[in-house]
């Protein structure tokens, strides 16, 4: 088999993933793949295809759910709990070496993770060279740092049964990289393979006692168009080697499908939909002229003129064969536009209920509070455990980092990294404060009442917010963190 090969599991959800990030990215993405999203009608031209394409519309749905789901779990700034050195804090500002604090970067990896729930977290150290001093090691920037892989570039891993448990033993990490050849002004790209191995130690060239994780980076050898092994790296900590492999799959061992995907079937369908409706429209809202028993006006070679319908335009005709001549418009009904506009809203409607619509229409009946209820627990229910998997594997991947960087491992493992799972009493803080700003609006509770009981704010930030108020500035100090 070649490096090149990819996992089953891969190949099945790839698509499922493509389908949601495309719904998230909204119009452009989803046109241009065309009859993937709004198949062909039997019989229709290219023409046609194309005027049919381009009167679909695409609404934001799934993005508008996307946004909500990251909301709830970033409501809140990740908790950290433990102690946390001056090492450790330097790598918590700088996690990846560029600069992108942890909160950041579990952002991002969030953000990815709810349309394409697969990928890992690399956490892994530079290179560094046998006698360097520690002074020489800051100094050239050599140090641990996390680095993402998002579903795309994990297309391969395999896990084995060890000591009874079942572990990583490898997995294939694609890389995607510019070189300057030729012209400096045009890089040509590049792939490569990171390969994550545990291996048993004594299969090495140096035998090492256990098993050793072990990195294999393959590039294409460019003269035989075959893959090959260009560099061998066997990271260390401590002075020893690693018998695990520190790549922490997310959000879970193997790949998901995404929760967004029944709102992204939903909203595909419903721009299908929006497809056949403004189609019915364009066919059937403009009437087509009729002449029946006419002579048709000829030019000088003989060819009938065309007749020239609309406006102020006056139309003399002439009866053919002695017969009366008559003019009219043929107006199709077009009642099928109705029945499709039913079926929009019915789409609307379940895509709402999910979370995905936009603008909450006002309902007509009352939801009994007992179905709210059930709702809201079971999206709590899978976000809370999607957001649970997340904190931990980012934990074990900052642990091991701060290890690499001199932290006592007395401390690292006491320190976790906890995003946001307390949904429900978001939503409720949320439904309080819109009620309390409304009383507030209404004369019925002061302000100061307000940010007491509903803000929870202490009374010296009480006299701060409303001076900031009074003052016509927009200080916040709610939920800040930090108390200033």
């Amino acid at each position: 088999m070649s490096v090149e090969t990819v996992h089953p599991l891969y190949t099945e959800n790839a698509p499922l993933w493509q389908k949601v990030e495309d719904c998230i990215n909204g119009q452009e993405a989803v046109r241009k793949a065309a009859e993937v999203y709004l198949p062909r009608p039997s019989g229709m031209d290219d023409l046609d295809y194309k005027g049919y394409l381009e009167r679909a519309v695409f609404t934001m749905f799934t993005a508008r759910a996307a946004e909500g789901l990251y909301g709830q779990i970033f409501s809140k700034l990740p908790e950290k709990q433990g102690e946390i050195p001056e090492l450790f804090q330097d790598f918590l500002d700088n996690a990846d070496k560029s600069g992108t604090s942890i909160d950041q970067f579990a952002s991002d990896l969030v953000w990815a993770s709810l349309a394409k729930p697969w990928g890992g977290i690399l956490a892994d150290h530079s290179p560094v060279p046998a006698g360097i001093s520690q002074a020489e090691k800051e100094r050239l920037g050599l140090t641990s740092f996390l680095r993402w892989y998002s579903a795309e570039s994990v297309d391969n891993w395999r896990y084995d049964t060890i000591n009874d448990q079942s572990v990583l033993v490898m997995v294939k990490l694609k890389e995607v990289y510019q070189e300057i050849e030729d012209d400096e002004f045009a890089p040509a790209t590049k792939t490569r393979y990171r390969v994550l191995k545990l291996v048993n130690g004594q299969s090495l060239e140096s035998p090492r006692e256990g098993m050793v994780y072990i990195q294999q980076i393959w590039e294409k050898i460019t003269d035989k168009k075959e893959w090959a092994v260009s560099e061998l790296i066997i990271p260390e900590l401590d002075g020893k080697p690693l018998d695990f492999i520190p790549f922490f799959t997310c959000p879970a061992k193997e790949p998901e499908k995404s929760m967004l995907l029944p709102s992204a079937y939903l909203n595909i369908g419903h721009y299908q939909m929006t497809a056949d409706y403004n189609w019915n429209l364009h066919l059937t809202g403009t009437p087509t002229g009729i002449l029946v028993n006419v002579e048709p006006e000829q030019d000088k070679d003989g060819k009938p003129k065309p007749v020239i319908f609309g406006g102020s335009r006056v139309m003399l005709i002439n009866g053919m064969d002695g017969k009366e001549p008559k003019a009219f418009f043929l107006e199709p009904a077009g009642t099928g536009a109705n029945n499709i506009l039913h079926g929009l809203e019915g789409y609307e409607k379940n895509l709402e209920i999910m979370g995905g619509s936009p603008i909450k229409k006002s309902k007509q009946g009352v939801e009994t509070a007992e179905a709210a209820r059930i709702h809201q627990a079971g999206e709590n229910s899978v976000l809370g455990s999607f957001s649970l998997n997340m904190s931990e594997r980012l934990t074990l991947a900052i642990r091991l980092c701060a290890r690499w960087r001199g932290v006592p491992e007395a401390i690292t493992e006491k320190f976790f990294l906890w995003l946001n799972m307390d949904f429900e009493n978001d939503a409720n803080k949320s439904e309080a404060r819109q009620l309390g700003i409304s009383l507030v609006d209404a004369g019925l509770m002061s302000r100061e009442k307000f940010l007491a009981d509903i803000e929870e704010l202490e009374e010296a930030d009480i006299a701060k917010e409303l001076a900031a108020i009074d003052k016509g500035k927009q200080v916040r100090l709610i939920d800040t963190g930090d108390g200033e």
